[in-house]
């Protein structure tokens, strides 16, 4: 019998089945003896072969969309009422129209008080990092004095260390070599006591007096140089405390130089004594002084690093990018007040309203580009392995009629449909979206309508080709096709043809076969007569035409 396929129109053979006869009986039917005795009359129907277009196809639906479609939004956050909407549905737009606009005042006022407190700002920052700079300098302009004051205090001490250590050696020697002129040296070291201690007290009285002129500077100061004067009033105070030392240390000399001056008749064995326990002392005072030293230093470290830290902080507080960044966004946030198209096309919707606020957020417009259609549809797993990008489409809609549209295969998803929530939808027949672009300029096509669509797979033009039907399958499962052979005696042999089958179509199959022809009289039903049956002459001729149009014969066979 013939092989049935999906979606195929069977011919159907009018009359009864034809009984066929044993194999010598249609010996002597080939042999002309026809002897057969009339048992039963048939209609026996067939195709001339002809050459044809075939389409493989796969039928799918779904909605005309746009290839583009884009939905603006409010983006100004604020944003008073519309002021004025230039389009309605149905508009041409080109990118950058402006579509509404929004007031912006309140949002404008926003921003100028924003901006004048920037500036304030600014200007604050400014002014504290020009103060901290000058804290600073002042600030190790002072460290430096105050160590360097530290310094010649170490200094003096160690000179009045070196002059007692001297004092105490010649004393010694003198004492060694049985001088009786000590009272001489007594007296010399008592005019040089006397001398250290006066010069020392000039010098302190003079830093005294510079003192004392610092700290009116300082009481009459203003707050712009107070923080200066004070600093030189520091300084000054710390030279004259060093020369007061110094003084005090003078004094204390000459005093030890006047007492053995005034009691050197009775004191003379004591004399050494006196001389070390100055050498002991002034010992103590290099010590003194080198701590005193080691403070300043640690001192003036701190302080340094305190005043850098005070810059480094003032130049992040005068870092304007933040403030920088709020006005952009502030005036970016007002520019948005104006709606313009982000691309052209045509407004399809507008839900914005003149004297109506809009919140950020909502939608405003659709534009949707009207001139690039497609169609987003599904196809079955079955079925998409046979699809492949840029194979053609006829479209049709059930409001365009009979009307075909033109469309290629724009996109095949690489995964099948998924859910809501990303993930693939489980079935027994898993689905792939499929997206359909037809061709722009054809009219009568708009968003929304429903449309089929035939994608070819597969297509040959001018090949020989029949009807599912007419296709028959021998015991190896090989196709073959009934052929009707014209006679010279007019009449007609059935021969069963082998053949290869090609592209297929809903209804029709290719076949290739060198033994077959256009206007080759092919039956409808390959396996209606057993092959060498013979026909009676079709026309009643004495010769049977190369080709005939379709038709039937009335059979008789007995």
């Amino acid at each position: 019998m013939a092989k049935m396929k999906k979606s195929t129109k069977v011919l159907i053979i009018v009359g009864v089945v034809v009984v066929l006869i044993a194999g010598a009986a249609f010996a002597l039917v080939r042999a002309g003896q026809n002897a057969l005795a009339a048992l039963s009359t048939s209609l026996l129907s067939y195709t001339p072969l002809e050459r044809s277009d075939i389409e493989n196809t796969l039928s799918v639906s779904g909605t005309i969309e746009s290839a583009s479609v884009k939905k603006v939004y409010q983006e100004a956050a604020g944003a008073g009422k519309a002021l004025q909407v230039n389009v309605e549905p149905g508009d041409t737009v080109q990118a950058g129209d402006v579509l509404c606009v929004f007031d912006s005042e309140d949002l404008e006022e926003d921003y100028e008080r924003t901006r004048l407190q920037a500036e304030q700002s600014e200007e604050s920052a400014r002014i504290a990092l020009d103060n901290a700079k000058n804290n600073y300098n002042t600030g190790l302009i002072t460290s430096e004095q105050s160590v360097r004051a530290a310094e010649q205090n170490l200094e003096a001490m160690q000179d009045a260390l070196e002059t007692a250590q001297e004092q105490y050696n010649d004393a010694l020697e003198d004492y060694n070599a049985g001088k009786l002129e000590l009272t001489l040296q007594v007296d010399a070291e008592y005019t040089q006591a006397q001398y250290a201690y006066t010069s020392a007290k000039k010098v302190s009285n003079d830093l005294f007096l510079a003192m004392r002129d610092a700290e009116r500077d300082l009481e009459g100061a203003t707050e712009e140089n107070q923080e200066e004067l004070q600093q030189a009033y520091n300084a000054a105070r710390a030279d004259y405390e060093a020369a007061q030392a110094q003084t005090d240390n003078a004094k204390a000399a000459f005093d030890a130089a006047r007492e053995i001056y005034e009691s050197k008749d009775t004191q003379v064995e004591s004399l050494l004594d006196d001389y070390r326990d100055a050498v002991t002392e002034a010992q103590e005072n290099v010590d003194d002084a080198k701590v005193a030293l080691d403070e300043a230093r640690q001192q003036s470290e701190l302080a340094l690093h305190g005043y850098e830290n005070g810059v480094s902080s003032a130049r992040i507080n005068a870092d304007q990018t933040l403030n920088e960044m709020s006005l952009a966004d502030a005036q970016e946030n007002i520019d948005k007040c104006t709606v313009t198209a982000p691309v052209a096309g045509t407004v399809t919707a507008v839900y914005a309203e003149e004297g109506e606020n809009a919140a950020a957020g909502s939608l405003l417009f659709v534009i949707e580009d009207l001139n690039n259609l497609e169609i987003v549809t599904s196809v079955r797993e079955y079925d998409v392995g046979s699809l492949a990008v840029g194979m053609p489409c006829e479209i049709k809609t059930d409001a365009t009629g009979d009307a075909v549209f033109i469309g290629t295969v724009k996109d095949i998803a690489v995964t099948a449909d998924k859910d809501a929530y990303g993930n693939t939808v489980a079935s027994s027949n898993a689905e792939f979206a499929v997206t359909l672009a037809l061709e722009p300029g054809q009219e009568g096509l708009r968003v929304g309508m429903s449309g089929r669509a035939n994608i070819v797979l597969e297509r040959t033009e001018g090949v020989l080709s029949v009807l599912y039907s007419a296709l028959g399958y021998a015991q190896d499962g090989s196709p073959f096709v009934s052929v009707a052979r014209p006679q010279e005696d007019g009449t007609f042999v059935i021969e069963r043809v082998p053949v290869e089958t090609g592209v297929e179509s809903d209804f029709a199959v290719e076949i290739v076969s060198d033994a077959l022809s256009e206007g080759d009289r092919i039956l409808d039903d390959p396996e209606a007569l057993p092959e060498g049956t013979v026909l009676p002459n079709l026309d009643g001729a004495d010769a049977a035409p190369a080709q005939a149009p379709a038709g039937q014969w009335q059979v008789t066979i007995g």
